[in-house]
């Protein structure tokens, strides 16, 4: 170990591969294993898991023992999400549905408190929503953020609001954790969310895209205002269900990487 520039970042990342590769992610491992399995003094073995444990990389199970952390299981999740067979089992079902509503489309997840973009296709229009003004916008004023925050577990809400603190005026004036969970409620309760800005000129459509072990996920459709009257936005709607439902059978098929946290 001589050659390791920084020795201290050599046993964190060797203890991470001892817990990743060599013991149970469900019972984990205790302090002492851990310290004579590595070959270094508890004490300096629980200054390391104590830091990883800070920044999310390890966790504590119930009986005490050290196991992966969230951000680790979310590098997991990531892998499977960008993998080539999960990309090639959503497009198929986005360009049906884009030859439908011939609105801009995205597929997106939740990943430690962030909105992901995986997928989308553009819209079949000459006047479209442009699609970087979309991504430029918050977690918090999009539809399909909203979702995603919805139907996520209460650890992602937490880090989102961590990350980015409360929507304030980029979602009815929410200021407090409470107000945000009950918005979050009415979300979820309605199976979607329609977001309008005004100040844009656009309307977005977003439903949830159910997967058993998979990460959070959400179809949204972006269209111009005055494209899309009310009866307009009731087809988009039903047809992102759907595309939902189709999604969630492709998504759960054998072949396309799923994750259990």
């Amino acid at each position: 170990m001589t050659d390791v520039p920084v020795r201290a970042v050599k046993k964190a990342l060797d203890l991470l591969d001892l817990l990743l590769l060599e013991t149970s992610w469900e019972s984990g491992a205790s302090l002492s294993a851990l310290a004579e399995s590595m070959g270094i003094p508890v004490n300096t073995t629980h200054n390391l898991l104590k830091t990883m444990t800070h920044c999310g990389y390890i966790a504590r199970t119930p009986e005490g023992h050290y196991t992966v952390g969230v951000k680790v299981r979310h590098l997991g999740q990531m892998q499977r999400m960008k993998s080539d067979v999960t990309a090639h089992a959503i497009l198929p079902v986005l360009h049906t549905l884009n030859a439908h509503v011939q609105e801009g489309l995205n597929f997106t997840f939740l990943l430690h408190g962030r909105r992901v973009l995986l997928a989308h296709v553009n819209p079949r229009q000459a006047v479209r929503v442009d699609q970087d003004l979309i991504e430029r916008l918050s977690i918090y004023a999009l539809a399909t953020g909203r979702v995603l925050l919805a139907e996520g577990d209460k650890s992602e809400v937490e880090t989102a609001i961590e990350r980015y603190g409360m929507p304030g005026e980029q979602w009815d004036d929410i200021q407090d954790a409470a107000t945000l969970s009950d918005a979050l409620a009415q979300v979820r309760a309605a199976g979607c969310a329609v977001v309008e800005h005004p100040e844009y000129g656009t309307i977005a459509y977003a439903v949830s895209v159910p997967v058993p072990h998979f990460v959070t996920c959400a179809l949204g459709c972006y269209v111009p205002r005055f494209r899309c009257d009310d009866t307009r936005g009731e087809e988009i709607l039903a047809r992102l269900r759907e595309s939902a439902t189709r999604l969630t059978e492709v998504l759960t098929l054998e072949g396309v990487p799923t994750w259990t946290t």
